[in-house]
């Protein structure tokens, strides 16, 4: 092996006073520096007032700068004293961004999710700190994040999100835990000189209590506790009581914080130092996890070092150290909270004009001049050159012809690499990024960590044409050959052809409404799929063919269309098509044709047949069952419509006309059991026959006028068809409506590590693949069990946020809960796909397969769910859902 030593700098302390007059210290006695993890990071020494100190002595005060090994302290504690003939003056500094940031106050506040970033940014704008998170970290509910110092408010982000900060200079890193998983030993007769173990259960406790809004209360049990297995007796906490929570589930995170699960156990090691015993690399860093074996007191654990205290001599030379051991997390910023609080955010990677701020950039190359010019390297040659820092023998350099890899743990993993398979990095910092050699992939803007993502696209003449980020977009001039959004009103002048079945037709598809829907070979399950295909705003003729014999069943809602088109409704036979539900046509601005069909409305229906505000409706050749419904046909609110050869039952009016609508009636039949036609201040028109009305055939008011003259024959009334299903609909219910299970952190419900309500499906940033599930109680299991089930929906909406914005195909299941379960959920084994868009709500059919599970008892509810980690399979919906099952 060669190695090359550098000389290294001399350890002198350097002095600066307010007014930034600076001199050099000597005589300085020893020199004790105290490192903790999330908390303390201090100097202290004395110095003797000599004449190689004599212009350096006064410069000593409070609020005075130290710098020492390329750190920068502020004078916190200061005392002098005579010694002998001359003067000592003490002082413990505290690391500089204790002080900038407990002075800069942070007035405003924010509320609400917050991503660890967005809390980052808001606590450091306006300082001269930069950060940088490395990890991913579910949002956090924040109320009045803010109107403290900053220091205190990175304690509180630290706390919220469980992250430990490192900083260099001015810049903070942030992620999970700092330090290394190392293979570095604390041993009995090794390097060990005395262990003191200290047990602390003052306010040790088992049990707590939470006392929310509007009576709100959770409790927790620690594992610790008798009544969980555990050793002691309960212990009450204090009780945490605050209005601000609303939900159980944040609050019983809240609580959980007060109760440690373990003993907190503290161990302070005095550790003899090898490094000037001829071990380099024997050297403790704060967070890193080590092995503690003390055969003496039959310790033998894998524990983590939380504070460091060394002493150095004038040389810089470690001359004691004391490493404290412990179980337990420090609480953020311990002893500096004292102090006061924080500040500063980099202004942003990008900069109004969407390049990258040179601030930042340069920032990031001083920090790493700055390193390699205070470099104190030996450098080995075994397989290659190593190259190892002599300040941290951890932090090494491997070249070889392998590649280049750089690593903080002595080499045991590299973190940062260059080889032929390309470069990892937890962070790379560059200018410009030539993207003419940057394909595939996605592309990533923003996120949790980052904020809003933000991309500029600019013209030849360097004028910015589109300027996107996630809170706005917009472009100077777009075109787009289809557009399709949720809040923009498609528009077709194509015409459009559906067919709609319950059944497959000869050796066709099973009707579905993932289908195309274009033949009888591949049919759709609902006419209300087949008229979410249709344009809003529509120039077209579409038809919607209802199969020959076949039972449609379920409500059609026509509305809100607009155009010159027409859009017809077409059975195959008054008799032999039949629709089970009610019809709602409503608001259309083009022409609406219903004909040749049965309908069997919902018993005891305000309207079996409703039409209002519509500009053109014809209903022909219509058998109407109302099961005693109040009304048949409705034209009402200043629509038009037309009623024409149809049978009207089982009503109490038959045909009405109302609100200032008008109503062309011509050779219709049937029976009312009030009213044959009705003018309730509307207008009827038309002639031939009308239905009778057991009270009168037919009655005004209101205004209302009858222009036309009809008949009223006797007409023997048709066979009623089977008296209908019943038709229920439930409503998502409970604490959790819906909810989603990651496998990720031991497995977690999505709302409780994200706070966010969601159904979700798919793979999304490491977290695995979820399970999402809504529930809707024990009601439609209760209703239809020993039952027979004619058909049943599912209406779900996706958000407008979350994976590809286009269609994502995804997979529903039922499962078996009734609320969300403690564990990882499973699911039954039918299934059945459906595609949704951002923003998108619809019903889907559930295929007969699911029947069997419902009808017995054994599912309770439905699901999404793909085994697979593509982020394509990746959406969210909302958790409100709605189920419909019809039975008989």
């Amino acid at each position: 092996m060669v190695t090359v030593y550098q000389k290294p700098k001399p350890a002198t302390p350097v002095i600066t006073d307010v007014l930034g007059q600076s001199e050099p210290l000597y005589d300085v006695g020893s020199i004790k520096r105290i490192r903790e993890v999330n908390g303390e990071r201090s100097i202290s020494f004395s110095v003797l007032n000599t004449v190689e100190n004599m212009y350096a002595f006064p410069l000593i005060r409070s609020e005075s700068f130290v710098e020492y090994k390329g750190i920068d302290y502020v004078v916190k504690l200061y005392s002098a004293k005579s010694a002998g003939k001359k003067s000592k003056k003490t002082i413990k500094a505290l690391q500089k961004f204790n002080t900038d940031l407990v002075d800069h106050y942070v007035y405003s506040f924010i509320s609400g999710s917050k991503s660890l970033d967005t809390c980052l940014s808001f606590l450091f704008v306006g300082t001269e700190y930069t950060y940088t998170i490395i990890g991913t970290f579910p949002n956090q509910e924040f109320d009045k994040f803010g109107d403290d110092n900053a220091l205190a408010l990175i304690q509180e982000a630290l706390n919220k999100f469980k992250v430990e900060f490192s900083i260099q200079g001015t810049h903070f890193t942030f992620r999970e835990k700092i330090g290394n998983n190392s293979d570095f030993q604390f041993r009995y007769k090794h390097n060990i000189k005395m262990l003191d173990e200290t047990i602390n259960s003052a306010n040790f406790s088992t049990y707590i209590k939470g006392f929310g809004k509007d009576g709100l209360e959770v409790e927790y049990v620690s594992p610790l506790d008798e009544a969980e297995g555990g050793p002691f007796k309960r212990k009450h906490a204090p009780p945490i009581r605050d209005e601000k929570y609303t939900s159980s589930t944040s609050l019983l995170a809240r609580i959980k914080r007060e109760i440690p699960d373990t003993i907190p156990v503290a161990i302070t090691v005095d550790f003899a130092d090898m490094r000037a015993a001829g071990y380099p690399y024997d050297v403790p860093i704060e967070g890193d996890n080590v092995l503690l074996i003390y055969e003496p007191m039959g310790i033998n654990i894998e524990t983590r070092i939380l504070r460091i205290e060394e002493e150095e001599d004038s040389k810089g030379n470690i001359i004691k150290c004391a490493v404290t051991l412990s179980n337990i997390r420090k609480n953020p910023i311990h002893r500096n909270a004292n102090l006061g609080n924080t500040q500063k955010f980099l202004d942003k990677i990008t900069d109004e004009d969407g390049k990258v701020r040179l601030g930042f950039l340069d920032a990031a190359v001083q920090r790493a001049t700055a390193d390699l010019h205070s470099a104190q390297t030996e450098v080995e040659f075994i397989n290659g050159f190593i190259l190892r820092s002599k300040v941290n023998p951890n932090h090494l350099v491997v070249l070889n012809s392998a590649g280049i890899g750089v690593s903080t743990d002595g080499g045991q993993t590299f973190r940062t690499a260059l080889t032929a398979s390309g470069i990892v990095a937890d962070l790379i910092t560059v200018g410009t990024m030539l993207f003419d050699r940057i394909k595939g992939g996605t592309l990533t803007l923003g996120g949790p960590e980052n904020g809003n993502g933000k991309m500029i696209v600019l013209n030849d003449q360097g004028e910015i044409i589109a300027d996107l980020d996630a809170e706005r977009g917009g472009f100077s001039n777009l075109y787009v050959a289809h557009l399709e959004a949720p809040n923009v009103v498609s528009y077709g002048e194509e015409n459009l052809t559906f067919y709609v079945a319950d059944v497959a037709i000869g050796d066709g598809e099973t009707p579905n409404d993932g289908n195309h829907g274009t033949s009888w070979n591949a049919p759709l399950a609902t006419v209300n799929e087949a008229l979410r295909r249709i344009p809003r705003y529509y120039d077209g003729v579409a038809n919607i063919y209802l199969s020959h014999g076949g039972t449609h069943r379920g409500d059609i809602t026509v509305r809100g269309f607009v155009g010159r088109g027409s859009i017809y409704f077409r059975g195959q036979s008054k008799t032999q098509t039949k629709i089970v539900g009610n019809i709602s046509a409503g608001s259309n601005l083009l022409n609406l044709y219903f004909e040749q069909f049965t309908i069997n409305g919902r018993a005891n229906s305000y309207a079996v047949v409703s039409s209002y505000q519509n500009a053109y409706a014809d209903f022909r050749q219509i058998n109407l069952h109302g099961n005693n419904s109040e009304r048949g046909f409705d034209i009402l609110q200043s629509g038009y419509a037309q009623v024409s050869e149809s049978d009207i039952q089982s009503v109490d009016a038959c045909i009405n006309a109302r609100y200032g609508a008008t109503c062309w009636a011509r050779d219709n039949t049937g029976m009312g059991a009030i009213r044959g036609i009705y003018a309730y201040g509307g207008y009827f028109v038309g002639g031939g026959s009308a239905p009778e009305g057991g009270v009168s055939n037919e009655h005004k008011t209101m205004g209302g006028e009858i222009f036309a003259t009809f008949t009223y024959p006797y007409t023997p009334p048709p066979a009623p068809p089977p008296a209908p299903e019943t038709t229920s609909t439930w409503n998502s219910t409970g604490t959790y409506k819906g909810d989603s299970w990651r496998p990720q952190y031991g497995g977690q419900w999505f709302t409780d590590g994200y706070g966010e309500d969601a159904v979700v499906q798919g793979y999304w940033g490491g977290f695995g693949a979820y399970k999402g599930l809504w529930f809707f109680g024990s009601s439609p299991s209760n209703a239809v069990t020993g039952k027979t089930i004619k058909s049943m929906r599912l209406y779900v909406q996706r958000k407008d946020q979350g994976g590809n914005s286009g269609a994502v195909s995804c997979t529903f299941r039922p499962h078996t809960y009734t609320g969300r379960p403690g564990s990882e959920p499973s699911y039954q084994s039918p299934s059945t796909t459906a595609s949704f868009k951002w923003g998108e709500g619809k019903w889907i059919t559930i295929p007969s397969s699911f029947y069997s599970g419902f009808q017995s008892g054994s599912f309770k509810g439905i699901g999404i769910w793909v085994n697979s980690t593509s982020t394509s399979n990746y959406a969210k919906f909302y958790v409100d859902a709605k189920l419909e099952i019809t039975y008989e």
